[in-house]
């Protein structure tokens, strides 16, 4: 039996992209066949997943704030000595997010051990001064290093698009090295769910509320659809620290009748509100590759989003969702009322949207391609 070890910050599928492909690839790994074992931080107010996986904590001690660099720095690098020997003793390992990474060329002293770097997004030098200022710096600066290391030490690259593949590329990574294994879904749990678009229209959001995400526009589009006299609600769904200020402006503009702030909710009543709703949007400004928007596309609800990232790997414009330019609003508004206003272009959107996340975006055959990668090396 092959053996394989994660080494994660995180091992928790509210985070993001990467945190919800690692936990998915490996579940259906283990079903498979491989031996698997998780090290991970214990994230205060985090539940780390485990579904009967081997789950080891890095350290006796709890990350108390995931934002602050040098809290998240100093666990991982104790966490890594501590586990170092444990570690190097399996066939393969997958290490995601950035300071784990910066450790494995230590790990690659092991000559036949086969190390896998997974990337769920990119952030890039411009984007990260821009939006984070000197944090954003010292993150650039950070990604330009584990660029350097993989480019040397790691046998491949998984990531969730083409474009964070790029990114590593224009980086130094060998584009050999760089293997592009897109998100999936669940697609029997989606399809279980019976329901149809309810009657009045609605728009969902599903998300962190930070500012990558770029939620204050949700507040906007609102505004201005009201302002058009459209009855709609708009369900938010996630939590995160600019929740408060998105509520208190809500009411401040007398629009809290229109939008429901429902904080975390279970995978189920997720699903169920995307099947009745008639669009899902998403604003951000930077994306590797949002699984909300496959969700959302194997809901048959069309997603209305800006064309960042990997997002435009996922929606074709015009025939299974809408793209809009980051810094366009008057047509965010524009393609949501589209929707809003005309049912039947919802349901011809949805049933494309369907066809192509059957055909390319399930965890079975994101999982296979990565055992296809472990036969060729």
């Amino acid at each position: 039996m092959k053996t394989i070890n994660v080494l994660t910050e995180a091992f928790a599928i509210m985070y993001g992209g990467s945190e919800r492909w690692l936990y998915s690839v490996s579940k259906r790994l283990m079903a498979k066949g491989f031996d698997l074992t998780v090290y991970t931080l214990d994230v205060k107010g985090c539940r780390n997943v485990s579904g009967n996986m081997k789950l080891v904590g890095l350290t006796p001690f709890p990350l108390y704030n995931f934002t602050s660099y040098v809290n998240r720095f100093f666990l991982v690098t104790l966490g890594f000595i501590l586990n170092f020997k444990r570690l190097l003793e399996c066939d393969y390992i997958f290490i995601s997010q950035t300071f784990p990474l910066i450790f494995l060329p230590l790990l690659k002293l092991k000559r036949n051990l086969r190390a896998y770097a997974v990337f769920g997004n990119f952030y890039g030098i411009s984007y990260s001064l821009e939006e984070k200022g000197l944090k954003g710096l010292v993150r650039a600066l950070l990604e330009v290093f584990v660029c350097k290391v993989l480019g040397h030490f790691a046998d491949k690259a998984f990531v969730v698009s083409a474009y964070i593949g790029r990114g590593l590329i224009g980086y130094g990574v060998p584009k050999e090295k760089v293997c592009v294994t897109y998100c999936g879904v669940n697609l029997e749990e989606i399809l279980r769910i019976s329901l149809d678009k309810i009657d009045e229209p609605s728009i969902i959001f599903v998300g962190r509320l930070v500012e990558q995400k770029r939620p204050w526009l949700l507040i906007d589009l609102v505004e201005r659809l009201v302002s058009k006299g459209l009855k709609f609600k708009l369900f938010v769904i996630g939590d995160g620290y600019l929740k408060k200020r998105l509520i208190d402006d809500s009411k401040k503009r007398g629009l809290e009748s229109y939008i429901a702030f429902l904080g975390r909710v279970s995978e189920t009543e997720k699903f169920k509100l995307m099947k009745s709703s008639w669009t899902l949007v998403l604003p951000s400004g930077t994306e590797g590759l949002s699984i909300t928007l496959i969700e959302s596309m194997a809901c048959c609800t069309p997603p209305v989003a800006s064309k960042v990232g990997g997002v435009p790997e996922l929606i074709d414009h015009e025939v299974n969702g809408f793209l809009f330019e980051a810094n366009d609003f008057e047509a965010f508004c524009n393609y949501v009322e589209r929707l809003l206003t005309n049912k039947s272009l919802v349901e011809v959107l949805g049933e494309n949207g369907l066809k192509k996340v059957k055909n390319q975006f399930t965890w079975e055959n994101v999982t296979e391609r990565i055992i296809r990668v472990f036969h060729e090396d």
